[in-house]
C-alpha cells in the first residue's frame, strides 16, 4: 500500500516506509552496473574485555584530584625599602649592607618576598655615593698636599690646616 495514495501517512517511526539505519535495504535502487552487491556489516566479535571499573566512561572528563592552591600575595622585603631610603638619603654604607642582606633574603624566600628592584636601586645608589665620597676624600687630600707645598700659606686650605 502506497502511503501517498490513500491520503494517509504511516505513523512516524514505523518500519514500513524506510529501512533502519545501517540495515541493508530490501528495495530501492539496484547497485550500478559493474559493482558487486554490497553485503551487510559483519557482527562485532564478543571477545572484547569490558572497561575496568574505577574509570569514567570514554569521553567523559575525570574530576580533578585536588584544587590548585590560591595564589599568595607577595610581600615586599622591608630591608629592600630601607636600602633604597638610605641610598636616597646618602647613607651609602648602610644602603649597601641592607641591599645585600635584602637580596639574600629575597633569593631564599622562594617567591614569597618581592622588592628585588628596590634592593638593587639602594645598592646602586649606595655604591655611587661611596664612589663619590672616596673621590671627594682623594681630592681633599690632593688639595691639602698641593697647598702645603706652595709658598703662600694664606690659601683657603692652608688656613684649614
Amino acid at each position: 500500500m502506497d502511503p501517498m495514495q490513500g491520503g494517509q501517512q504511516p505513523p512516524y517511526g514505523s518500519q514500513g516506509q524506510y529501512p533502519s539505519y545501517g540495515q541493508p535495504s530490501t528495495g530501492g535502487y539496484p547497485p550500478p552496473p559493474g559493482y558487486p552487491q554490497q553485503q551487510g556489516y559483519p557482527q562485532q566479535p564478543t571477545g572484547y574485555p569490558q572497561q575496568p571499573t574505577g574509570y569514567p566512561p570514554y569521553g567523559q572528563p575525570m574530576a580533578p584530584a585536588y584544587a590548585p592552591p590560591p595564589p599568595m600575595a607577595q610581600s615586599t622585603n622591608g630591608l629592600a625599602i630601607a636600602s633604597l631610603v638610605c641610598g636616597i638619603l646618602g647613607v651609602s654604607i648602610v644602603a649597601i649592607i641592607l641591599g645585600h642582606i635584602s637580596l639574600s633574603q629575597i633569593r631564599t624566600s622562594n617567591g614569597m618576598q618581592g622588592g628585588r628592584g628596590l634592593a638593587l636601586a639602594g645598592l646602586i645608589l649606595g655604591y655611587i655615593e661611596l664612589a663619590f665620597g672616596v673621590l671627594f676624600v682623594i681630592l681633599i687630600i690632593l688639595g691639602a698636599i698641593a697647598a702645603s707645598n706652595s709658598p703662600q700659606s694664606t690659601s683657603f686650605l692652608g688656613a684649614l690646616l
